[in-house]
């Protein structure tokens, strides 16, 4: 090419960039730009703008648009194209297939951007073909700097700055970089190569400190080697002092100016006996000026000031051996009762050293005794759960002994019949039942009479009677006519029916048995109760079935020293079941209240 062709190529090349890239047509601003010629090797056009590389080697004129993220193999970029027949002649216009490309190889222009870059930042091949992104920091492959920020499109960029475009390295200089505490850009247009030896460090020996000496950030413009070692004063000698420190509530720093040895030993404790407390002293934190050694006794009272009040209380209450127990609703005690949600039922005879029972949670006793050895706090619910009769079926079941008494009876089943038919009658047992009568079923109008209720146990005279200790205590009876576990309620008659398949509702089954026995019963607003079940109510086909009657109330015995507290205590008869609306039948009857038993130890 003879020196006349370059002159007219960058004559064309500044007048057609001028005017495409927003100037007068002059060469004002392209001055330094060089623009090569190759040839297109993609087989395609390429847009101006694009990232171009060698399709081979750089003996290889052909070019590609730039294939590898970060590549070192970069010539520049994609600025037009020549006429085929001069290779002087320069249009801005995207290379065709087989044309010759206008490559620029260093200066400005634009350049196609695969994603938001920033003015300032490191040019860069992306992941998309030919297409560039912007770094903070030049990587390898960088090929210029981005003199402007753009979201997308295209973004002017100067070639030619850091390696790869054609432009070489970039020049590198000695380190002056500054140590500070904040960061600054700096101005200098040198890099610095990745061996470079950074002055961080002088030979500025630490300074020695003395005691008192205030904390201070420093001033200097280097930074001290991590195993440096600063001057200490000279061991105090003659500083040390015997220990005056004084024990108190609160810290001090004092206004000695000697210090105590690390084997010194502190005047913390003295002579003075512990005290000697008595019953009811109130809680004090002293005001000594000692402290207690960590082994100290008190004296104590002797045994004649203990006062046994109530002698015969003992064992009642049980040993204690289950430990304490807060029935809260979410902590479980597998050793002696099962759990769903906030419903606990025992599984044993429980002897707790205390018992707590959080407002909202139940304690089914399930015919066992509630031992506490100390206080019993309810808040909750204590009972023994009886069943309900069925809507137009069968009776609640009874409820079965174990350690403490169950129903005198269940309630009766109902009567299904295409006719008039009397309901059935509740069960009882007149020897060892001790609760209340359960209630009638309720009568259907045209013959069908309500079935009556378990009859309420007579007392006979006893040998063994529940409203005394022991017997009480333990849920026995020692009758004339029979002996064995106290009872509790009667179960409730059925209702009658009248018609085609009418039903009577089930009789309640009648309350169980619960025995507490605890030193202290603090009742606050809990319920402690053991009342029968409800009767069912009745049902209506062809027919109409009269409600249930309720079952008849249990029997709760408390065993205390103390009793406080508002809560409610009873063994209340089921409630009765109801006819079906609008029907020629009535209502069952509520089942009769069983008994409470109030055993005080004191």
């Amino acid at each position: 090419m003879s020196r006349r062709w370059l002159l007219d190529l960058d004559r064309n090349v500044r007048r057609v960039l001028g005017i495409a890239h927003g100037g007068t047509g002059n060469a004002k601003g392209y001055a330094t730009a060089v623009v090569q010629p190759f040839s297109n090797g993609t087989g395609a056009s390429l847009p101006i703008g694009t990232v171009a590389a060698t399709k081979a080697s750089y003996d290889d004129r052909r070019v590609v648009a730039a294939p590898t993220e970060d590549g070192t193999d970069v010539l520049g970029v994609v600025v037009g194209t020549y006429e085929d027949d001069d290779e002087v002649t320069f249009t801005a216009s995207d290379p065709t297939d087989h044309s010759v490309v206008a490559v620029m190889t260093a200066g400005t222009c634009r350049v196609l951007i695969a994603s938001a870059v920033t003015r300032g930042h490191y040019a860069s091949v992306s992941s998309t073909d030919g297409q560039a992104k912007s770094g903070s920091s030049p990587s390898a492959g960088a090929f210029g700097r981005f003199i402007e920020s753009a979201a997308s499109g295209s973004a002017l960029v100067a070639l030619g700055v850091f390696g790869g475009g054609g432009g070489g390295s970039g020049s590198f200089g000695t380190p002056a970089l500054t140590l500070g505490t904040s960061n600054a850009a700096g101005a200098a247009s040198t890099a610095v190569r990745t061996d470079a030896s950074i002055a961080l460090f002088d030979a500025t020996a630490p300074v020695t400190q003395g005691f008192g000496d205030a904390a201070a950030t420093g001033s200097a413009g280097q930074a001290a080697r991590r195993d440096h070692v600063h001057g200490m004063p000279a061991s105090p000698g003659s500083s040390f002092a015997t220990p005056a420190i004084v024990l108190g509530s609160a810290a001090a720093a004092g206004a000695a100016s000697t210090v105590i040895r690390s084997d010194a030993t502190i005047a913390a404790f003295d002579v003075t006996v512990p005290t000697t407390q008595g019953f009811g002293d109130a809680a004090a934190t002293g005001a000594a000026a000692m402290a207690a050694r960590r082994d100290h006794v008190h004296g104590m009272p002797s045994a004649t000031d203990i006062v046994d009040s109530a002698p015969s209380d003992k064992g009642w209450f049980g040993d204690g051996s289950d430990g304490a127990a807060t029935f809260d609703g979410s902590t479980s005690y597998a050793a002696f009762s099962s759990r769903s949600g906030s419903l606990y039922t025992l599984t044993r005879d429980t002897h707790l050293t205390s018992c707590t029972i959080d407002s909202g949670v139940t304690v089914d006793t399930n015919g066992y005794h509630l031992n506490v050895r100390g206080t019993l706090n309810n808040d909750g619910t204590i009972c023994r759960v009886a069943a309900n009769g069925a809507n137009g079926g069968s009776g609640g079941a009874a409820l079965t002994s174990k350690s403490i008494g169950g129903s005198s009876g269940k309630g009766a089943d109902r009567v299904s019949s295409s006719g008039s038919v009397a309901g059935s009658t509740g069960a009882t047992n007149t020897t060892l039942g001790f609760g209340g009568a359960g209630g009638a079923g309720g009568a259907s109008s045209g013959g069908g009479a309500g079935g009556a209720g378990g009859a309420a146990p007579v007392i006979a005279p006893q040998r063994g009677d529940p409203r005394h200790l022991p017997w009480g205590a333990m849920g026995w009876v020692l009758g004339s006519t029979g002996s064995g576990q106290f009872l509790g309620g009667a179960g409730g008659g059925s209702g009658g029916t009248t018609g085609i398949l009418g039903s009577g509702g089930g009789g309640g089954a009648g309350g169980g048995a619960v025995i507490i026995k605890a030193h202290k019963i603090a009742n606050g607003s809990g319920v402690t109760h053991a009342d029968g079940g409800n009767g069912g109510n009745g049902a209506v086909n062809l027919g109409w079935g009269g409600g249930g009657g309720g079952g008849g109330g249990g029997v709760v015995v408390l065993v205390y020293n103390v009793l406080t507290g508002p809560g409610t205590i009873r063994a209340a008869g089921g409630a009765k079941g109801t006819a079906p609306g609008g029907a020629p039948a009535t209502d069952g009857a509520d089942g009769s209240a069983g008994r409470v038993i109030h055993l005080a130890m004191s």
